[in-house]
């Protein structure tokens, strides 16, 4: 397996870039240019792919009044998995690719679309209910600036203390103008979009939430094992890489950092794992739509379909930090 080097910085987004890119021997990815960026600045483009302030505290917020129970890493005995799997394979009707659009809260749709995705897994709903990022937008005053900021456990805070409600009852507005103001700050809606009653769907409290499930110091395991079982066994992971200035030219194939600078952090949405010709990868959702990144199922005939939105990354060397931070909550 060849783990490819990180080298010199160049400019941002262009053709020169491109063409080393494609260039570079042993190259476990293909470089585009992609049409979602055309026509874009470049602050909409860094916002895009995770130039956002993002909290990694794993801070709880004050719930005053409230029974808190505390959480612990669960000391897991490593068990018997296989040695690829997918939740795109095993349940894609469980899955759905969503578009952050340009609110750009990455965040707030990895939190809900894991809940969304393991609701259906673990069978809590019959079939897959999508929850709504806007609700957690507009309602959730211990997190989140508008559109661009957040923190990665306060969505689990919110979905345990107050619940989700769907996408159905809140349809996502994108633009913070249309749910925010300077003089009230967030509107938070009282009913649904429809004036019928807000379902609401909550973690339950004898639930455990483990916020730093990648922690293999208590057992006697990886932290690319630890992940590979928690997916295994409880669904979709919440986790976050570094995105780096090549990353924006990705198309499909195996993710590894090569060229360029630091741009920010994304919560990314993590569905299996798998090997190619020896490279080791996790299956990772993106959340820009069915128009980039590749399928599911890697198939390259798929490829600028609207059957995508998945890319891989190389797994088992913390790649990107990939491995560093990753949460799983019971349901």
């Amino acid at each position: 397996m060849i783990i490819l080097a990180a080298v010199l910085q160049v400019d941002f987004l262009n053709e020169e870039t491109l063409e080393l890119l494609k260039n570079i021997p042993d190259m476990t990815w293909t470089p585009t240019i992609h049409a979602i960026f055309v026509g874009k600045s470049e602050e909409d483009i860094l916002r895009m792919v995770g130039n956002t302030q993002i909290n990694l505290e794993y801070d709880q917020p004050d719930m005053v009044g409230k029974e808190v129970v505390m959480e612990t890493n669960e000391v897991l005995e490593k068990a018997v998995i296989p040695d690829s799997f997918s939740w795109f394979e095993q349940k894609p009707e469980c899955l759905l690719v969503r578009d952050v659009n340009t609110c750009y809260a990455h965040w707030a749709f990895a939190a809900m679309g894991v809940f969304s995705d393991n609701r259906c897994i673990r069978g809590r709903d019959p079939v897959r209910v999508t929850y709504s990022e806007q609700f957690y937008l507009s309602c959730n005053y211990y997190s989140a600036d508008r559109c661009t900021s957040g923190n990665i456990s306060y969505p689990v805070w919110f979905m345990r203390y107050t619940g989700a409600t769907t996408e159905a009852c809140v349809k996502y507005k994108n633009q913070w103008q249309n749910w925010w103001t300077p003089s009230q700050g967030r509107i938070c809606p009282d009913k649904c979009d429809d004036g019928s009653v807000i379902p609401l769907v909550k973690i339950t409290l004898d639930k455990q939430i483990n916020f730093d499930a990648c922690d293999n110091s208590r057992n006697n395991m990886t932290k690319e094992d630890m992940m590979k079982q928690h997916i295994f066994t409880y669904g979709s992971l919440l986790g976050i890489f570094d995105v780096y200035n090549d990353f924006l030219y990705y198309s499909f194939g195996i993710y590894q950092h090569v060229k360029g600078s630091f741009i920010g952090k994304q919560p990314i949405i993590i569905v299996g794992y798998g090997e190619e010709s020896g490279v080791k990868y996790w299956i990772v959702r993106g959340d820009r739509g069915v128009i980039w990144g590749e399928s599911g199922d890697h198939d390259p005939e798929k490829y600028d379909t609207d059957e995508v939105g998945y890319f891989r990354i190389l797994r088992g060397t913390n790649h990107c930090n990939i491995e560093e931070r990753c949460t799983v909550f019971d349901l």
